[in-house]
């Protein structure tokens, strides 16, 4: 019988292998390029990548048991900050960027401190400490029940600040048999408070400023030190020996004059473009302090003239140029005072009784410097009038149990 000889198919050359080798090269490569170029990209840009390519998938998939997969390619949010699961544990102090607690809005500041207001809007404090006695421990997945303790004091603005401002009050007052007069203008107390004592503080005044004058903030610290500045005044009135009639009669004196500075704070924020008229006021201010100095120049050029024995004709011209700079520098001064009382008479109209001329000029230019620092400072400035009006409100009921 014949064999057939069914003889195995020959072996292929290399070019199979080959082929896949080049594939997978060029793969690696794309890889290698896509990764590089996602490196490259800016943290936005690379977010509205995940962002549309997690839709995409996620429309694709809707309806399926594998809904919702494209989440996966989205970014997480990073984990709380160490300060802030970890707080140190320093006294007073609460740890964390963002603060959350529980403080009274303006209209609740005349609840008492122990009973929280019912509804109380639930603030960020954005600080380095704590500032209110009411907060509470910051929430996170991990540590929401880990409970703070209540903050005792601020981290920036410390206890002995209001001890020194209670001492300096009750120096300045001057018992009488009419119930006697506190001695203290915006000025004085601007320069206690916004100098002296700010400086003390870390940053100096002006990371003050930047720290305490925000609403929540406002609100924060009064909640916090209220009890204790009150304790204060009280103890720097023992200590300078005043009666229970004299303490008595000073708590209603300094409540006056907070009632009369929340009114100055509101009247200058109802002003229709303070902004304009206080530069037009400075601007007409300056033109007069030039014409002085010209007018100076006039006078001593004249007097060397006289000195000299110089002819008729150049004295009569350079005393009919003093006389024409006098009468420009009149002018300039009668154009200030009237700018000056138009602005307090608009304020006036705006706040009913309040402070003198120069106190409401004074607190209408400091509010106006805030507000050029930050744009949203009528909103501190309307809580520094709601504080002063509580404080006038706890100063009378002071006077009463005393």
């Amino acid at each position: 019988m014949e064999q057939k000889n069914d003889s195995l198919p020959e072996p292929e050359t290399g070019k199979a292998g080959g082929g896949r080798a080049i594939f997978w090269a060029c793969l690696a490569v794309l890889i290698l390029g896509c990764a590089g170029w996602w490196i490259s990209r800016e943290n936005e840009e690379r977010e509205r990548w995940r962002e549309t390519a997690a839709n995409f998938v996620n429309d694709a998939l809707r309806g399926t048991p594998l809904a919702g997969l494209g989440d996966v390619v989205r970014s997480t949010p990073p984990p709380p900050p160490d300060r802030v699961l970890n707080p140190p544990t320093e006294a007073g102090t609460l740890a964390g960027r963002v603060v959350e607690g529980t403080v009274g809005s303006p209209a609740d500041l005349s609840v008492d401190d122990e009973t929280p207001s019912r509804g109380a809007p639930l603030l960020s404090l954005t600080t380095e400490g704590a500032h209110s006695g009411e907060t509470e421990a910051p929430r996170s997945p991990q540590f929401s029940n880990v409970p703070l303790p209540p903050a005792q004091e601020d981290s920036q603005l410390k206890p002995d600040y209001l001890a020194d401002l209670s001492r300096w009050l009750v120096a300045r007052y001057k018992p009488g048999p009419r119930g006697g007069t506190l001695g203290i203008s915006v000025q004085s107390l601007n320069n206690l408070v916004g100098v002296t004592i700010a400086q003390r503080a870390r940053g100096g005044r002006s990371a003050l400023l930047r720290y305490a004058m925000q609403p929540s903030m406002i609100q924060g610290l009064y909640r916090l030190y209220i009890n204790k500045f009150m304790e204060d005044l009280d103890a720097a009135a023992a200590k300078r020996g005043l009666s229970k009639e004299e303490n008595s009669q000073f708590h209603l004196a300094l409540g006056g004059g907070a009632a009369l500075m929340a009114t100055a704070l509101e009247g200058v924020l109802a002003v229709p473009e303070l902004g304009a008229k206080i530069n037009k006021i400075e601007e007409l201010a300056q033109n007069a302090a030039d014409l002085t100095a010209s007018l100076a120049e006039a006078i001593a050029e004249l007097d060397e003239s006289r000195s000299a024995k110089a002819g008729p004709q150049r004295l009569n011209a350079l005393q009919m140029r003093v006389d024409g700079i006098t009468a420009r520098y009149r002018r300039a001064m009668d154009e200030h005072r009237q700018a000056r009382l138009k602005l307090i008479d608009d304020i006036r109209s705006r706040s009913g009784q309040s402070l003198d001329d120069d106190g409401l000029l004074f607190v209408a230019y400091w509010a106006q410097r805030r507000v050029d620092d930050d744009p949203d400072a009528p909103e501190s400035l309307k809580g520094c009038a709601n504080v002063m009006r509580d404080l006038a409100r706890r100063c009378a009921q002071a006077a009463q149990s005393s």
